[in-house]
């Protein structure tokens, strides 16, 4: 069996979140697509090390303010318990960013 790479489907690429309490955090949903045979899903990010394992096409991370490089990689069986990546999708990008309320004058 060919393994394949996932699709991304959100947060689309330049996607933008804005959290108003400083300190905040953005509830960010991830989303792509299927692929036969993987038993779960990698998701990585450039600037958090390691990665989140789901064992679905879906996940939510709260994250701080920051720009944020996202990628999916399938895990597949080998034997036993172990699992290996396949290829990884391509990578998007998205940003938290702070937001302020204006209060405006009479």
């Amino acid at each position: 069996m060919e393994r394949r790479a996932p699709q991304l489907v959100s947060p689309a690429d330049g996607a933008e979140y804005t959290v108003y309490l400083f300190g905040g955090t953005a509830k960010v949903a991830f989303q792509w697509t299927a692929l036969e045979g993987a038993e779960s899903y990698s998701l990585r990010m450039d600037n958090i090390a390691g990665g989140y394992v789901f064992g679905g096409t879906s996940g939510s991370l709260d994250l701080p303010v920051g720009t944020y490089t996202w990628w999916v990689d399938g895990r597949y069986p080998v034997n036993g318990d172990s699992v290996e990546d396949g290829p990884s999708s391509q990578k998007f990008s998205f940003t938290v960013k702070q937001g302020y309320f204006q209060i405006q004058g009479p």
